[in-house]
């Protein structure tokens, strides 16, 4: 394993941890090379992945951060342009005037703002973010596997449809379900009311 990342499972879970402190976790190709390779080692069964490290965050689709964390656009200062899909994202997040302002004015996006616009989901306090991290994770690991990708891809591909043709893809999503033993399981737990015990089949 590259020593700019780190990887751990545990009961479901993966760990991937960016290790470097000395540049605040900043990506290069070399960083985002030995976090791709990290990844490609993922046992089966993993339900949920928690990244450590600023620099890929908003790729996630869950964020939590600490309450003195800051989001600095720097790349202006440095003469480049944004990266690590950066403009993506902010530019969803906050919209264009103000995505183009925080990054020409590389203006510090507090935890309070980046929780207001979305791009984090909860702000803990700084000692407790591993922890707030590890009970999202959780969740998420729980719940079905082939629910939670379809539910990804129809949030994804929303913004570039009509209203009628997210509705079919939608149903198509829904087909493609109700057939899984997960499907069974969860409407079964529901009648017993307990927690379903989702398998991934």
């Amino acid at each position: 394993m590259a020593k700019d990342v780190a990887l751990t499972v545990k009961d479901g879970i993966g760990w991937l941890t960016l290790l470097r402190p000395e540049t605040r976790n900043a990506t290069d190709a070399k960083l985002i090379e030995a976090a791709v390779a990290a990844l490609g080692t993922l046992p089966d069964g993993i339900g949920a992945l928690v990244l450590a490290g600023d620099g890929l965050a908003c790729a996630c689709d869950l964020r939590v951060v600490g309450a003195s964390t800051v989001f600095v656009p720097a790349f202006g200062a440095l003469g480049l342009s944004p990266d690590s899909g950066t403009s993506f994202h902010l530019t969803r997040a906050l919209g264009g005037p103000a995505a183009i302002a925080a990054f020409l004015r590389n203006r510090r996006i507090t935890s309070a703002e980046l929780a207001a616009c979305g791009l984090a989901d909860e702000v803990a306090p700084d000692g407790d973010v591993r922890v707030t991290a590890q009970r999202l994770a959780e969740e998420v690991a729980g719940a079905a596997p082939a629910a939670l990708l379809a539910t990804r891809r129809l949030i994804d591909t929303a913004p570039n449809r009509t209203f009628d043709d997210q509705l079919d893809a939608e149903a198509a999503s829904i087909r493609g379900l109700v057939t899984t033993a997960d499907f069974a399981e969860g409407v079964t737990a529901f009648f017993e009311r307990r927690r379903p015990e989702f398998t991934g089949a």
